[in-house]
């Protein structure tokens, strides 16, 4: 009797977790508010027929808001007046905080945006949070690149195609300082590079980057509150050693304790695949194996 009894257990367990998946599977036939980080066809249209393939009705932005993909900005400001406009009749919102702050992922990289301006404009999640608490951002965003590639073109500031190549080799040994320790010929190598480049490129550089950091640790603050439901940054395309490296160490120190369903820093350009993943509350190590993914 006992066996029967545990058997009988294991039958209406496996029964209710069937019956979770299919409400799981029934509540995903919702309306996804989809902002993508610009309107190129792999990070627009072809994730928004991801999104389509797991079973949500899409709402994207008119394309004009958006950046191209280049350096040419997309409208920050227009794009959140359209969110606030549209938030109201989706179930769950998927946005680029590159797209929402800086005007997409190449301006990322490239915008002389002042820190209150961008610091206003994440608010705005909070806001729409307190109007709308039930429902769920899935926010996307991305570390700034440090590209072995130092003539990067229009990707990186105009400046990159000639100090580029000094400050891809000093970051790298900055990192690699801090990890591993440097030699001494390592150590003076790092003082060329460094000397190398002018004091206000030094600044300009190390300006934004702080402003990118500034807004991916609020972006983690607002996720340990609940404003966001789940927060992933790309380390999109990067050196091994690098500041885009340090950077992602100290945001992942900052994350602490924030649990993988939440919160995941990966090392790969493609965040805004990995938060279409965790719609199911899947772990992260399905991202990579989902083939759907791939591109």
């Amino acid at each position: 009797m006992k066996t029967i009894r545990m058997i009988l257990a294991a039958v209406l367990a496996g029964l209710f977790s069937l019956l979770a998946l299919d409400a799981s599977l029934a509540a995903a036939k919702e309306k996804m508010l989809f902002v993508p980080c610009d309107n190129s066809v792999l990070a627009n249209q072809e994730a928004a027929e991801r999104l389509r393939a797991r079973g949500y009705e899409v709402l994207l932005p008119p394309a004009e808001l958006l950046s191209d993909g280049t350096a040419a900005p997309g409208q920050p400001d227009k794009l959140w007046a359209w969110v606030r406009a549209n938030i109201g009749t989706a179930d769950a919102a998927m946005v680029s905080a590159d797209a929402l702050l800086y005007g997409g992922l190449v301006p990322s990289r490239r915008h002389e945006l002042p820190e209150p301006l961008l610091a206003a404009r994440v608010a705005q999640f909070a806001v729409l949070h307190r109007k709308y608490p039930d429902i769920r951002f899935y926010v996307f965003g991305s570390l700034m690149r440090t590209s072995e590639d130092a003539g990067a073109g229009h990707r990186d500031p105009d400046y990159y195609g000639e100090y580029g190549a000094d400050i891809v080799a000093a970051m790298a040994l900055v990192d690699k300082q801090e990890t591993q320790g440097l030699t001494r010929e390592e150590q003076a190598a790092l003082s060329l590079h460094r000397n190398a480049v002018p004091p206000d490129v030094w600044q300009d550089w190390q300006a934004r980057r702080d402003k990118n950091l500034s807004m991916n640790r609020c972006l983690i603050d607002y996720t340990r509150k609940g404003v966001v439901h789940h927060f992933v940054i790309g380390q999109e395309d990067t050196a091994p050693l690098s500041q885009t490296q340090r950077e992602g160490r100290i945001l992942t120190a900052y994350a602490q304790g924030l649990p993988a369903e939440k919160f995941q820093l990966l090392a790969g350009d493609k965040p805004v695949d990995a938060a279409i993943v965790c719609l199911r509350g899947a772990s992260i190590t399905e991202f990579y194996r989902d083939n759907t993914m791939e591109t």
